[in-house]
Order: structure tokens, then C-alpha cells, then sequence
């Protein structure tokens, strides 16, 4: 896998929330119900905006929900045609923003799915509004995304906004463009930006392929804390994988490698440091992103009467081994197979072995991808 850039952040909190143990779910920093109303409810130390419409969209109404009427597109996204939401910290307080969870639908009108924008995409005025935080469908019933935020939104000392396009857009016979919302919520909270003592200072690189390597130098932090490595795939839900304990009593640096990083585009990374006092310290979340074209894959499995043909992706020279297996666990095939990096094309004897669900596994010796085919 291709080198990954050492990402460097610092996160800055109160002595007295050091002090206090840190909720493992994010607070709720704003919210908009559309309860008969555009106003936001507001998370503490935080100021929300009503939400309003870009000026492509031409009318709105509440209907036991929210819809804006006319001007989504049916083709790319409009720069006007929008929701938006904007949450701003409270003064000598900075906002670490973890994700956006949006209830969402187009309309019931008309024949068919309905009528109304069939895409929806997420951006911010972080990037002047340039790039998707993420994207989806729409249908004619809600929905629930929920879209982790990058720790570009982890340290934001003024206001934010988050607008919602909808594009795409197809109206059926009877129909309305109608772009429908039940709820916006961002997670996350303001924190007094009042420079503290202690800090995590978080980064990473790829030491071999399919092992990240991790790096953390630790200020502040005495004797007897517990330095945990939490791991995460979406950004939001993390798993302790590591864990060790500080006995110097002082500033010092870390290292740990995670050799069973699951095949993902990005996964997060975090310190948790836990006092012997019982206080706890989150660092900010470290992103890698992995190179997809590098990575080890099973890219393709097409059989044929008698044999299969596997198509894969080698990220470097070397040996690799690859197996078979039936459904219920038992091997028939274990070869080794050597290949230049890039892609790989293998064809394997397949016998007179019946038809049903099998599953093909490559393995570079520290972590394996597996494949289900029919055959």
C-alpha cells in the first residue's frame, strides 16, 4: 500500500473536563425537527440558525413533516437548490462536530416511486460548498443516513453550515418535486477553548501492507494511565484493539501497529487516556485513508464448466496464498501463488465438485479478503 501522510492534531480542553469522564456517544450539538417549525434546538454553549431554503426552490409547507416544492433539478446538482442548517460556538468555545444524522424522503405523489429528487448530497461551508461530505437516494419512505464528519470539523472556532441538495429530480404523472424532511441532527458539543495541560498528539503510517502503524506522543499524563487505541470504520462507532499503561509520570511517546486492519477506503483511529482519578481524555480522530488501487483485492470470480478464473489485485511482488472453502468451513484448495504487484489473473481447476456457494480467500500474510461465487 502506498505511504499515508502523518496527520498531527491537537485537541484542546478544560481542566474541568478533564476532570469529569467524557460520554461515549456524542452530545446532540443541534436539531431540527420541522415540528411545525424551522427553528433548531441548540446543544449547550452552541447557537443554531433556523432552517431555510436556496434560492432555486420554490415554495414550502409543513405537512406533519417539512418539504420544499419546485426548482430541484433533474439533472447535476443546482449550486441555489437546498436545505440549510448552520451551528456556531458560543464565545471562548470551539465546536468538534462528529457526524450528521439526516431523516429524509421525496414525495409519495404521482405514479410509480413518486416524484422529487432521487439524489441527495451533504456538503459544507468548510470547502466554500465544493465537495460531498457524502451522498445518497431518495425514495418514497424515510430513511435514515448518517454521515460521519472528518476532523476538519473536530476544532471549529466559528459558525458552520451544512446544506442538503437534492438532485436528479423526476416528477410522475399527478406528481410534485418535493423534497421531504422528518429530522437534521448534528452530534458533537462546544468545548471551552481555554488551553489546557494535557494533549495527544496522534499519527500514523502504513508499515507494511495491510499494517498501520501508529504513533502518539502524550503530555500531561501521570503515572497509571491507561492508554487505549480505539479503531472504527464509519467514524463513529469505535472498538478498543489496544491498550497499555503510562509508568514514567510524564511526557512521553507511543507506538503500536495494527496488523488486522480491516480492507477499508478509510479507517479511524483514536487515543482514549483514562487517569487513574477516573478522568478521561479523547484525542481527536485520526483518518487514514488507504489507497483502494494498492490494496489487496478479489476483484472478479467467473466459472466456467470445469474451472474458475479469479481476477485480483496484488498490492506488491511477493507470495500470496490462496484457498477454498465450502459454506460450511471445509478447505479443498490451499496454494501458494507468487505475483508482481498490479493485476492477477489465475485459473483454478475446479473438478467435478457440485454446484452451490463457495468462498475464494487471498491472504499476504497479515490479513485475508474473501470472496462468495457461485459455481
Amino acid at each position: 500500500m502506498k505511504t499515508v501522510s502523518a496527520l498531527k492534531m491537537t485537541l484542546f480542553l478544560t481542566t474541568l473536563a478533564f476532570a469529569q469522564a467524557i460520554p461515549a456517544r456524542a452530545q446532540t450539538a443541534g436539531n431540527w425537527n420541522f415540528n411545525n417549525t424551522l427553528a433548531g434546538t441548540a446543544g449547550t454553549n452552541i447557537t443554531v440558525t433556523t432552517a431555510s431554503f436556496g434560492s432555486a426552490i420554490g415554495s414550502s409547507s409543513y405537512n406533519g413533516e417539512y418539504f420544499g416544492q419546485d426548482g430541484w433539478p433533474a439533472g447535476g446538482l443546482n449550486s441555489n437548490a437546498y436545505l440549510q442548517v448552520s451551528l456556531a460556538p458560543a464565545s471562548s468555545y470551539y465546536l468538534v462536530l462528529n457526524s450528521v444524522t439526516l431523516i429524509i424522503r421525496h414525495s409519495t405523489t404521482g405514479t410509480a416511486a413518486g416524484s422529487g429528487p432521487m439524489t441527495w448530497s451533504l456538503r459544507s461551508s468548510l470547502d466554500g460548498y465544493t465537495s460531498d461530505i457524502s451522498t445518497g437516494t431518495l425514495s418514497t419512505t424515510y430513511a435514515t443516513f448518517t454521515v460521519p464528519l472528518s476532523t476538519s470539523f473536530q476544532s471549529l472556532t466559528s459558525a458552520v453550515t451544512f446544506r442538503l441538495y437534492g438532485y436528479n429530480s423526476v416528477t410522475t404523472s399527478g406528481g410534485f418535486n418535493r423534497f421531504v424532511y422528518s429530522n437534521i441532527s448534528v452530534k458533537g458539543q462546544a468545548i471551552s477553548s481555554l488551553l489546557a495541560q494535557q494533549d495527544i498528539v496522534l499519527s500514523s503510517q502504513m508499515a507494511s501492507s495491510g499494517v498501520v502503524g501508529l504513533k502518539w506522543s502524550a503530555s500531561g499524563f501521570g503515572a497509571g494511565t491507561d492508554f487505549v487505541v480505539e479503531r472504527s470504520t464509519d467514524g463513529s462507532s469505535f472498538t478498543p484493539i489496544h491498550s497499555l499503561q503510562s509508568t514514567s509520570g510524564s511526557d512521553a511517546s507511543y507506538a503500536y501497529q495494527d496488523a488486522s486492519a480491516p480492507p477499508a477506503a478509510a479507517i479511524y483511529y483514536r487515543i482514549i487516556a483514562r487517569g487513574p482519578d477516573g478522568s478521561v481524555f479523547r484525542s481527536p480522530i485520526l483518518v487514514v485513508n488507504i489507497d483502494a488501487a494498492s490494496a489487496l483485492q478479489i476483484q472478479g470470480i467467473v466459472a466456467g464448466p470445469s474451472s474458475l478464473r479469479a481476477n485480483m489485485k496484488l498490492p506488491a511482488d511477493g507470495t500470496y496464498r490462496l484457498s477454498m472453502y465450502t459454506m460450511d468451513g471445509k478447505a479443498i484448495l490451499k496454494q501458494a501463488i507468487g505475483g508482481a504487484s498490479g493485476s492477477l489473473v489465475i485459473d483454478i481447476p475446479f473438478g467435478d465438485h457440485s454446484h452451490g456457494v463457495y468462498v475464494l480467500t487471498l491472504s499476504d500474510g497479515t490479513r485475508n479478503i474473501s470472496r462468495q461465487f457461485f459455481y
